[in-house]
Formats: C-alpha cells, structure tokens, sequence
C-alpha cells in the first residue's frame, strides 16, 4: 500500500461525567448511486450538513509520518486549530491494521455487541455481509471496485492501515471547520447514518468500548 493510501484521522473527545462529546464533520457524498435518495432532500437529512459523516483526516503524503501527517491535516480542517491545541490534555495514537489483526476488529465488534446488548449492528448501521454503498467510498475505491462493490468486510479487511489519533480536550470547543462541524453524544442517530465511513465506526466503537471499560462512558439501551 502506498503512503498516500493510509488514512490519518484525529476525533477531538470532550467529557462531561460519563457524557461523551465528540466531534464529527458532514462532507459531501456522490449521491448517485446511494439507496436511499430520499435523505438528501432538504429537512430529511439527519445532520447540519447534507453529505457524509465522518472524523477529521486525510492521507499520509510521501515521506509523513503519522503524526506528522495530522498535525497538517488539522491545520487543513480546522481554522481554530491554534484554540484547539490549546484544550488538549491527553491524547493516543492507534493504529489498525485491517489485514493482519481482524480478529481483532472482529473482537472489537463482538465486545460493543456485548456492551450494547446486541445493538451493535444498529450504531453500524450495516452488517459486515451487506455491500459496500459507493457513497461509503472515496474516489480511488469506487475507481478499484467499479460496478462490483465489496461487501463491508471485503473492504475493511482488503485494507493495511489506518492511524487515528484520539485527543481529550478539556472544554466543549466551538471550532470553525470549512466542511462543517458537530459535537455528537453517542449512541447517536448520525453516528447510525449509512454514509459514515466503516473504519470510523469501529474506531469509534474501539473508543466507546475503551471508556465504557473505564467507567467513563455510560450507553443506556432503550428496552422499546
């Protein structure tokens, strides 16, 4: 896999008690090819911003190292990056790699499925049988893939690697993003949504299991 392929992401967390805050972004999708067109009309669409839900990154440039590569892609994403910085008190890089640790990942889903009471395909919002959506993809998958799309766990698991980097900050920001800005409690109805990239939910979960663990996130389960 070439630099340029391997993702970097960073997920700004605030906490309050066991409330959990984080913050994602909307980005446009290819609406084309998507189920459910339905969503994309004005008012429908659950988020401030009609497009697709994910966490902050981009890609690795040649000769980046990770942390390298986000530090840049914050000063990219975020105009406030400096307030930013500024909250920081914790922070952990953590890689995934898809290939040689999905027993892992699989483990990763199985302890959510467990902490969630069976509801973790609800937050998924796929199960890992089901085929990939193209608005799920970016340009270079739907160009690899073309009218074959993968099924989820064809494409988490035909990935390498993928750094994420986890910062806790210590006040809720009101950051300016150029492609949009929300705090989100989760479990969450954007967290659900089919647009958001795969990889970010199970790192998401990763994170959920993690402070659930901890006792520093509490997930009630509606008995409806």
């Amino acid at each position: 896999m070439s630099e340029d392929s391997i993702s970097v992401s960073f997920l700004p967390v605030y906490t309050a008690g066991k409330d959990v805050n984080y913050y994602l972004q909307g980005r446009e999708v290819d609406k084309s090819h998507h189920p459910r067109t339905d969503l994309f009309q004005p008012g429908n669409y659950p988020f401030y911003w009609p497009g697709n839900v994910a966490i902050f990154g981009g890609h690795l440039e040649p000769g980046e190292n990770p942390v390298q590569a986000l530090k840049r892609e914050m000063k990219e994403e975020i105009k406030e990056i400096e307030s930013l910085d500024q909250h920081i008190h914790s922070q952990e890089l953590r890689s995934y790699r898809w290939k040689d640790e999905s027993e892992r990942i699989l483990g990763i889903i199985d302890e959510a499925n467990e902490l969630f009471q069976g509801n973790v395909y609800n937050f998924l919002g796929f199960s890992l049988n089901d085929i990939v959506y193209s608005s799920a993809l970016n340009r270079g998958d739907r160009k690899r893939y073309g009218v074959e799309l993968p099924t989820y766990k064809e494409w988490i698991f035909g990935r390498e690697i993928d750094h994420y980097l986890i910062m806790d900050v210590d006040e809720q920001l009101k950051l300016t993003d150029k492609e949009g800005l929300g705090g989100i409690w989760l479990p969450h109805w954007v967290a659900r949504s089919i647009c958001m990239v795969p990889i970010d939910k199970i790192a998401l979960l990763d994170d959920m299991n993690k402070r659930i663990k901890k006792g520093t996130l509490e997930i009630k389960i509606s008995q409806k």
